[in-house]
């Protein structure tokens, strides 16, 4: 019971470690007030931080033989974590979708 209890933790925090990472990279105000002079550096910054994201999930879901459930959990932690960051709910189902995609 207890295992349970602390694998589920050690799935929130690397989800909200994760979110926090990205955050800290590009924040939502950077996205908002993308220019045409910026808009090209911040969409490769946004390109990178995502692949990183993915490589990070997948092999996070392989070590750790994630069940349905946890996977499940790690994704809605993660977009919980990045609304609470300021990201729009669009910009968040849209990565959680590619997210989704890119790592079964």
């Amino acid at each position: 019971m207890f295992n349970f209890f602390s694998i589920n933790k050690k799935v929130d925090e690397f989800s909200n470690s994760l979110a926090d990472e990205l955050y800290s990279q590009i924040t939502p105000d950077m996205l908002a007030t993308v220019n045409k002079k910026s808009a090209k550096k911040i969409s490769k910054q946004w390109d990178k931080q995502v692949d990183n994201i993915i490589l990070r999930i997948h092999e996070y879901k392989l070590t750790n033989g994630l069940s349905i459930y946890r996977k499940a959990r790690l994704h809605q932690t993660f977009m919980n974590r990045l609304e609470i960051h300021g990201f729009s709910k669009k910009l968040i189902k849209e990565l959680n979708e590619h997210l989704l995609l890119k790592t079964p």
